[in-house]
């Protein structure tokens, strides 16, 4: 139940995270577990988007499948949220 309630925080607050998951992992709808895109073992790691200023626009880390936290800042370098 932990896990579905940190997914559904994150999304709230960092929705633009999860439509770059085609990059580094996917999650399975059901179990709402995280998992490597190119062997589909439980995703380790951590998966970021910048802005095209290069800053960081998001990160969110996982450890076997389970978001760890996410975190999004601003354009200017602002953090705006982070969950763990």
């Amino acid at each position: 139940m932990k896990i579905k309630t940190l997914i559904i925080i994150s999304l709230a607050f960092l929705p633009s995270l999860f439509y770059a998951q085609n990059d580094c992992f996917f999650l399975d709808k059901e179990t709402q577990i995280a998992y490597n895109r190119a062997d589909s073992s439980l995703f380790t790691g951590s998966c970021t988007r910048t802005y095209r200023n290069g800053k960081m626009k998001s990160i969110c880390v996982f450890q076997d499948g389970i978001i760890q936290y996410t975190c999004g800042w601003s354009r200017k370098g602002i953090l705006l949220d982070s969950v763990y």
